[in-house]
């Protein structure tokens, strides 16, 4: 399957079906603050926690998983609220 970019300043599902995570980036809201992604799997903050990630204070951070993070119930982004914005890069799983 070809891999998926997406782009989100909030607070979103990512998707309702189970995915693999090949990478994030998250950028900072200014230049002297650091900002924090939560990824849950599933499509809420009920769901179980994937992990906390946080860029650099003023600079961008990007994550590459190998192997990639694999979810079960699907992908949910809680953004902290010093990001400006989080893109992820993800592909569903093959049948």
């Amino acid at each position: 399957m070809d891999s998926q970019y997406l782009s989100i300043s909030g607070d979103r599902v990512i998707s309702v079906s189970p995915v693999f995570i090949d990478a994030i980036i998250i950028n900072p809201d200014g230049s002297d603050k650091a900002g924090d992604v939560t990824l849950y799997d599933g499509v809420s903050t009920g769901d179980p926690k994937i992990g906390r990630f946080r860029s650099g204070t003023g600079m961008s951070r990007a994550i590459h998983f190998n192997p990639c993070l694999e979810t079960i119930r699907g992908l949910y982004a809680d953004i902290g609220s010093d990001v400006e914005s989080f893109i992820v890069q993800f592909h569903t799983r093959r049948e």
